[in-house]
């Protein structure tokens, strides 16, 4: 359907339409290269009122840069002619005027095909139809060419046109170009905004085929890297005067500080020329349809636009082209070379300066010469020119493919060749698919898309000492001509001199939404806010970061804390009673000095064991109470050091049953005075019975703590532990003896031993006072009830090393309390009052007693 549109639109035109109305440059050839340039870069708007025959649009603004990269086409068809690169064969050329819009550059294309039309194919004859096009140079224009050429089989080859849409083999199958695809130009931009950590940035778009495909090709490729984009402007030249005032605020107003631009030159002109006036100040990234033009580069964007970096297409010094050019707008007088020296030099040039009135000076060969502008001229052989001149060597060398082929090595079906008398488009496009050579080193092979090899180059506008701006190669960029799609494009930027920005600063500008999130804290995303606008937060206690805008905070290992500034990890420090701490050595000494009175006070019982004092207390049991507080000093010792397995299966047991054993004595001891002495007592008798089985009572209620701990070990399974949880920086080293109402048990049976021996004590407080043992066993008793009720809410509260003290304290105090209270008056009497340690004392001590209580009693 679209070739019968195409073809109905050509035939009806054909009747319609005037070659004057097109601005044009031929030559003559017996082949024919077709041409397409935007040599202006506007048209003036024609409103038709259809009361007289339409006409087209006039163009406007001459664009030199164009008029160059026309002249590249020109010089290399004359090289070729001149070197006889084709024997027998010249190449002609028929060029026009696209004006840089759609309109125009599809009533060429249609001029072009008119001939096919009118039946006109004999080689050799000016205004034949060109064989191949070469052109345009905007994308915008390019696309409805090529809609319009390749269904009918014409070949294009485009200097200039680098939408990625253009890639579309199936919708342009004769679609080739020089220039790569903007496939790899917007990887190589998003690859320069990431190199400077720049994610907060806007785009200013050409509102056509170029910048909407070069747009949508950088979006993904600048969110892949986590750049955010505050806004995309369209604009276009045709539309910008109507909205520069609504276009201009949207910059004013916005907070970035480095814009893309992706726009063909005449597009963004006004709008730099206006942004210049109100001396907006910001960092502009440049695609190569401007980064080089001089539409662009002109003294009053100066300030505007210094420091703005970009990528232009790799450019080659034409050997000879200079000096032909010069001689080219010098020896012609068509209308291209007359606007050219009105816009370059400000005069008239030719012979018609006697008509005009335009008040410009005449421009003669001698004063020419010595005009400064002319120094223009050294360096014009940039941007597109070498492009174009490309193509035209990609179509001689697929023609020198035709003439040198061998009948069935040819391309064609069957490997026949072609009839290079009569050669068809549709043959030739089969050869320039296939062609591979070098120009000037620089490499040509299309691949499937028709798209060559990707290499920019990275250009900075800096000033000069003078004030100049100047565009200067600062690096290159280099793509894989391979990659067909924006999921495996691939390439490197390489930097090969030092970029300069704003007042030649060598420091690039930031450009973020807000500040870099510090190394310690973590970025904090909010909803409904572009993904660069976020808050920083620090990182919670135990979690870390050491590098600016992290995602997020890493977890510490187990054994490290986060420091105080959340950049780093530190090692958690161990927190146990080491043997060698200062606590540990005081209540090391102060256990091993308590056994040794225990020791001590054996010691005396059993050299003093015949005596009244000794044989009264109970010689056996005291040796039993005596053992039972030695253990209790020496069980502390687990406490020490590092838990281990061993340490924390006997510290608890080994205590508990200890002191159980030294209550059950202390018990006996109890029922012993209570049977001595209150012997009109009810409960005497039993008491009496009782005493009889006093080594039973105490295994008996030892037993008890011994199962008690037997159960403890089964079901707490208690073992080391390391505790990271309790505190910042500190692992309590400790050991597992939960659930803790197992070791409670434990606690609470001692206690309860205590209780009963502290009521039987009271019981008997009042005896004979030089030997009132009930009342010191009460004292003792009394202190291990305040000991242990001072130790459980003290153990709750406390942790690691801490509470190891605590319970070291409790079990050495109880102890010691026990063994002053119970030994140490009779120590005392056995050594310095031995006067009263005699069994007459005792009985006398003891008749008084007796005699006093009846004396109360009545």
């Amino acid at each position: 359907m679209r070739i019968v549109a195409i073809s109905m639109l050509i035939f009806l035109l054909s009747f319609s339409r005037s070659k004057k109305d097109l601005l044009s440059l031929s030559a003559p050839g017996n082949i024919t290269l077709g041409g397409l340039f935007p040599i202006h870069s506007g048209v003036v708007d024609l409103y038709a009122d259809f009361s007289s025959e339409p006409h087209s649009s006039a163009c406007v603004n001459f664009n030199q840069d164009a008029f160059l990269w026309m002249y590249g086409m020109i010089f290399a068809i004359e090289e070729v002619n001149r070197k006889e690169t084709l024997p027998g064969i010249t190449l002609g050329y028929q060029i026009f005027d696209t004006c840089a819009t759609k309109s125009k550059a599809v009533e060429a294309t249609l001029t072009f095909l008119e001939d096919i039309g009118n039946g006109k194919a004999h080689a050799g004859q000016i205004g034949t139809s060109p064989l191949v096009i070469i052109g345009d140079g905007d994308s915008a224009q390019t696309v409805p060419v090529a809609e319009i050429l390749s269904p009918n089989c014409i070949p294009q080859i485009s200097y200039g046109a680098t939408s990625s849409m253009l890639s579309n083999n199936q919708r342009f199958q004769t679609f080739l170009r020089t220039v790569p695809s903007d496939i790899h130009q917007t990887q190589a931009i998003a690859q320069l905004i990431v190199h400077y950590g720049w994610n907060w940035i806007a785009i200013i778009a050409s509102d056509d085929e170029y910048g909407k495909n070069g747009v949508a090709s950088l979006q993904p490729a600048l969110e892949k890297y986590g750049v955010c984009i505050e806004f995309t402007l369209w604009i276009t030249k045709n539309t910008f005067r109507k909205t520069y005032k609504k276009s201009v605020e949207v910059v004013q107003a916005s907070t970035v500080e480095v814009i893309v631009a992706y726009a063909i030159d005449s597009d963004i002109e006004l709008l730099m020329k206006e942004l210049a006036l109100q001396k907006i100040n910001k960092t502009w990234v440049a695609t190569e349809a401007w980064i080089s033009s001089h539409l662009i580069n002109i003294p009053e964007n100066a300030d505007l636009l210094e420091g703005t970096v970009g990528f232009d297409l790799s450019s080659y010094h034409l050997e000879n082209f200079n000096v032909h050019l010069q001689q080219y707008v010098t020896n012609n007088e068509n209308n291209f070379v007359q606007e050219y020296w009105r816009k370059v030099f400000n005069c008239e040039f030719g012979s018609h300066i006697r008509n005009t009135s335009s008040g410009r000076p005449h421009c003669t060969i001698g004063n020419v010469m010595n005009n400064p502008s002319l120094s223009q001229l050294q360096n014009s052989d940039t941007g597109y020119v070498f492009y174009a001149y490309s193509a035209v060597y990609t179509v001689v060398h697929a023609i020198k493919d035709m003439l040198n082929c061998s009948v069935g090595q040819g391309l064609l079906h069957d490997g026949q060749c072609a009839d290079i008398s009569s050669i068809k488009p549709w043959q030739v496009m089969k050869y320039l698919k296939n062609v591979d050579f070098k120009v000037y080193g620089h490499r040509f092979k299309f691949n499937e898309n028709g798209d060559p090899s990707a290499r920019y180059n990275l250009k900075n506008w800096q000033r000069s000492s003078n004030g100049e701006m100047v565009i200067k190669h600062v690096g290159h960029y280099f793509g894989d001509h391979r990659s067909t799609n924006n999921s495996d494009v691939t390439g490197n930027l390489h930097f090969t001199d030092t970029l300069l920005w704003k007042r030649n600063s060598r420091k690039p500008p930031v450009a973020h939404c807000v500040s870099s999130c510090l190394p310690g804290q973590k970025r904090q995303y909010q909803a409904f806010t572009p993904y660069c606008c976020y808050h920083c937060v620090s990182c919670r206690n135990g979690y870390f970061s050491n590098q600016t805008d992290a995602d997020n905070c890493t977890q510490c290992p187990p054994d490290h804390w986060s420091s105080v500034d959340r950049t780093q990890c530190l090692r958690k420090v161990d927190n146990y009673l080491a043997w060698n701490s200062p606590t540990g050595i005081v209540f090391e000494i102060i256990s091993a000095f308590c056994f040794c009175l225990t020791i001590l006070a054996a010691a005396i019982f059993i050299q003093h064991h015949d005596t009244p004092v000794v044989k009264a207390s109970n010689f056996h049991i005291c040796m039993l109470l005596l053992f039972a507080l030695a253990c209790c000093f020496l069980s502390v010792y687990p406490f020490f050091g590092k838990p281990n397995e061993w340490t924390c299966i006997v510290r608890q047991p080994f205590f508990g049953i200890s002191f159980s054993l030294a209550l059950s004595c202390v018990l006996v001891k109890t029922l012993q005075v209570i049977v001595a002495f209150q012997y009109k007592n009810l409960l005497s008798d039993t008491l009496k019975q009782l005493k009889q089985l006093k080594l039973v009572i105490i295994v008996v209620l030892t037993s008890i703590e011994v199962v008690l701990s037997v159960i403890w070990y089964f079901l707490v399974s208690p073992h080391p532990l390391k505790n990271s949880e309790i505190s910042l920086g500190i692992i309590y080293l400790q050991c597992f003896d939960s659930p803790s109402y197992y070791f409670s048990t434990i606690i609470a049976y001692n206690y309860l031993l205590g209780f009963i021996c502290s009521i039987l004590a009271y019981l008997v407080r009042k005896l004979p006072e030089n030997f009132n043992e009930a009342k010191f066993i009460m004292f003792g008793v009394f202190i291990y009830f305040l000991v242990w009720t001072s130790f459980i809410p003290t153990y709750i509260v406390t942790f690691g090393e801490a509470r190891v003290i605590v319970e070291i304290f409790a079990i050495v105090a109880s102890a010691f309390g026990l063994l002053v209270c119970i030994f140490l008056q009779k120590c005392y009497i056995i050594l310095l009052k031995p006067d009263i340690n005699t069994v007459e004392h005792i009985r006398n001590s003891t008749f008084s007693h007796i005699v006093k209580k009846k004396k109360n009693v009545k």
